[in-house]
């Protein structure tokens, strides 16, 4: 089944699991296009769900493919019948149709018995299942299959190489991030835990997450799928009590809408669909309208919009460019992506 899935196109007629594969997911995501595209003046968080279920279900097509049980061929009910009811012809008429067989089959030379007993050379024709095969064409055939199946390891090495690529990338993500939290120190004094506490209330989170500073971190960020961690850099000491409650507001809001496990979704899906563009691109919708609906959780929550946007505008611009968040975490914001 997995040989089939992978089998180069044009191969033979055993790439139809691999046409039908990319059909499926590409009607799942235009169909997710479409949704969101007719869903313009619903919430940001109903198109980023739309998002999230068309990246979820990407992952589980293969593995429903892969798990579908085998098709056993099996005869048809009128033949077993046909069979069992027939009853067993006469060694006479047994012989009258051995005759009428080889009498209807044309010409290929053979020796049958006479009605004397005596051996007679005849022309029958051999059914072309049983036609001898010439060796060139067994030959051609064997150098066809030698062809096919190095493309098929070609294509599957290519595949397997590019997706170990963009893991080992998610993999040293998840390192960086590792390291900056080991190396950062606990924001634990009564100017973070009063603003903390109260945000975390608004949103009525159960327990808030931990709050670090880090003198390697450029922008506030999310992290932490089992222990949600916010990492925010080190200039945050001369921040107001205002920018902190809005960045605490933004990062927190992606801790109550559990928006890490979308990000790894996603991630995960571009690694193994890395050669569909529009699996990209709903990743960087899956992101997008997570931003949003985060900023719609803190103007709710009675921020004002202008000083919002005028604390989230002062700590991009402050970060320089080439400067960048691990890919596993979730930042507050990203320069291409401000507007």
């Amino acid at each position: 089944m997995t040989t089939d899935l992978l089998l180069p196109l044009g191969a033979s007629g055993r790439n139809l699991p691999l046409l039908f594969l990319l059909a499926k997911a590409t009607i799942i995501l235009l169909a997710a296009l479409g949704v969101t595209f007719a869903m313009q003046r619903a919430s940001a968080g109903a198109r980023h769900l739309v998002w999230l279920v068309a990246l979820g279900t990407l992952l589980l097509v293969p593995a429903l493919t892969a798990w579908a049980p085998l098709r056993v061929a099996i005869l048809p009910r009128t033949a077993l019948v046909a069979d069992a009811v027939a009853p067993a012809p006469a060694p006479a008429e047994a012989g009258e149709r051995k005759t009428a067989l080889v009498a209807d089959a044309p010409s290929s030379r053979a020796a049958l018995p006479t009605s004397h007993g005596r051996w007679t050379a005849m022309d029958i024709e051999l059914p072309a299942a049983l036609a001898p095969v010439p060796p060139r064409a067994v030959i051609a055939h064997s150098i066809e299959e030698l062809r096919g199946a190095s493309t098929l390891t070609l294509l599957l090495a290519l595949w397997a190489a590019v997706g170990l690529a963009i893991v080992t990338s998610l993999a040293w993500s998840a390192l960086a991030v590792s390291r900056i939290i080991r190396q950062s120190r606990a924001l634990d004094d009564a100017s973070w835990r009063t603003p903390l506490y109260e945000v975390a209330d608004r949103l009525g989170l159960d327990a808030p997450p931990r709050l670090l500073r880090s003198e390697y971190a450029k922008m506030p960020f999310a992290c932490g799928l089992l222990q949600p961690t916010i990492v925010l850099p080190a200039e945050c000491d001369e921040w107001t009590l205002d920018r902190r409650r809005a960045v605490l507001l933004h990062e927190l809001a992606h801790v109550r809408r559990h928006d890490l496990v979308g990000h790894t979704l996603g991630r995960l899906a571009c690694a193994v669909y890395w050669f569909h563009p529009l699996v990209w691109t709903a990743a960087k919708r899956l992101r997008a309208e997570s931003e949003r609906a985060c900023d719609d959780l803190a103007l709710a929550c009675g921020t004002r919009a202008t000083d919002y946007a005028e604390h989230l505008l002062d700590i991009v611009t402050s970060v320089r460019r080439g400067e960048r968040t691990p890919s596993i975490a979730l930042a507050m914001a990203r320069r291409r992506e401000f507007e």
